[in-house]
């Protein structure tokens, strides 16, 4: 495990703190756990001791560009780390890789068409450079050209058969290609030669869920929660609990969901509200997979009358309330919550939503256009033009939901120059077209979607 090959490499390293090669592989570990600064100074230990090491100075300049968005200034330290690494080699793959990384990926709209070229090219003076082969595999696979990612892997797979980040590459390329039976023969390979990797048996398990083999995910995310708890790595142990009860959900295995939930519970402080909040969750996630309302219910109930001005109660309980049909009383919560604290936006924001599904559109747009108004920012407006549209849609009052959703486009592109995440303009631009439609205005949605 992670902490047992730390622990080796750092005794290797005190018996010879001049072994290069320790010091490189205790640097990789450190980046395989996101542990970049640590890596970095392995990675300058190297330097220090041979300034001529490409490997280390490849893997540092990599390190300090992966790290650019978070420390913008660390640009020019890679920039004159690639002067170095130009005084050493030339000409070198390496030398050509680094500058072509920062040179076509650093710019705010990188040039993946260019950066692809390159490593073609360096491919065809160097067929057997197994990082460049593994940086085209990545860029392709980035832009989900799979087919070709494929080819390029089992090239670099034939020279290093080992090669720990092209075999698990391989496997979810294997399964972007749908090619199921092959990304499992991928999966049970590698284990058999890293079996407590856990990224790797984290994703493997992943997969036994989307082809449906539940027995085997949930064996593998019970190992994982073993090797957590040997580790007394808490994090981790959430982490893999969460994913175990998920997966005995889907597997309708209810009752041994709520009896992960029940010890988890058991082991847990009370005044921990964050994890508290999560098995509480969890709880719900379980009950609504179960079909098991009356439960559900009788567990909102307890916290309610716990907490009854706790949100994130109230959310769970009009979550429900809606998710069974039951409208009229879900606008009569919201309602009785008004009364308690008017002028709430939160609750106004309910009482919307429950009147849209109880089909009381003319409220609903009523409150909404209220709420439009009163919108402070681009995100809000953003969030409050969709429900609008939305109920004008369910409504049948498609002009005005054609009319409305054309301003989403104006937010849209104000989000997109705002730190918070934009919205996709395609999505958009297709929702527009089914509103067309719905319309009866074929031509124009034809357009639109085309």
């Amino acid at each position: 495990d992670y902490k047992s090959a730390v622990t080796h490499y750092e005794n290797a390293i005190r018996l010879n703190p001049r072994n290069e090669h320790t010091l490189m592989l205790l640097g990789r570990l450190y980046e395989r756990r996101g542990l970049l600064r640590n890596a970095q100074l392995q990675y300058q230990s190297v330097i220090d001791m041979d300034p001529d090491h490409i490997e280390a100075r490849e893997a540092l300049i990599r390190n300090l560009w992966s790290r650019r968005h978070n420390q913008p200034d660390l640009i020019r330290q890679v920039l004159a780390e690639l002067m170095e690494l130009q005084r050493v080699s030339a000409d070198g793959p390496a030398t050509i890789r680094c500058m072509a990384m920062v040179k076509y990926l650093t710019p705010l709209q990188p040039d993946f068409e260019g950066y692809t070229r390159i490593l073609y090219k360096l491919i065809s003076s160097y067929p057997d450079d197994l990082q460049t082969r593994e940086d085209l595999a990545t860029v392709l696979f980035s832009r989900h050209d799979y087919e070709a990612a494929r080819q390029q892997l089992a090239e670099l797979l034939v020279r290093d058969r080992y090669a720990a980040p092209a075999n698990f590459m391989m496997a979810q390329v294997l399964i972007r290609l749908l090619d199921y039976d092959q990304a499992g023969e991928q999966f049970e390979r590698m284990l058999q030669w890293y079996p407590r990797r856990q990224p790797w048996l984290s994703s493997f398990a992943e997969f036994l869920l989307i082809v449906q083999d539940y027995d085997a995910a949930i064996e593998i995310w019970q190992r994982l929660q073993s090797m957590a708890e040997e580790q007394e790595d808490l994090k981790l142990l959430a982490a893999v609990r969460v994913k175990l009860i998920q997966a005995c959900t889907e597997a309708k295995r209810f009752d041994q969901a709520r009896r992960i939930i029940g010890e988890w519970l058991h082991d847990t402080d009370p005044d921990d509200e964050a994890l508290v909040t999560l098995l509480r969750e969890l709880v719900l996630f379980v009950e609504s997979g179960a079909r098991d309302y009356d439960r559900y219910f009788q567990h909102c109930g307890e916290w309610y009358e716990m907490s009854p001005d706790d949100r994130k109660v109230r959310n769970w309980l009009m979550t429900g309330l809606i998710k069974t049909g039951q409208f009229e009383r879900a606008i009569l919560l919201a309602v009785e919550w008004l009364n308690r604290g008017p002028g709430d936006d939160y609750l106004v924001a309910w009482l919307a939503e429950a009147l849209r599904y109880a089909r009381h559109h003319d409220q609903a747009v009523e409150i909404l256009r209220s709420q439009l108004a009163a919108a402070q920012n681009p995100e809000e407006r953003y969030k409050q033009l969709e429900m609008l549209t939305d109920t004008y849609a369910k409504a049948g009052r498609y002009d005005e939901a054609i009319a409305t959703h054309k301003r989403l486009f104006v937010e849209q592109a104000k989000l997109t120059s705002l730190p918070v995440a934009g919205h996709d303009e395609y999505e958009l631009q297709e929702s527009m077209g089914q509103l067309l439609l719905k319309a009866g205005s074929y031509n124009e949605a034809a357009s639109q979607i085309n």
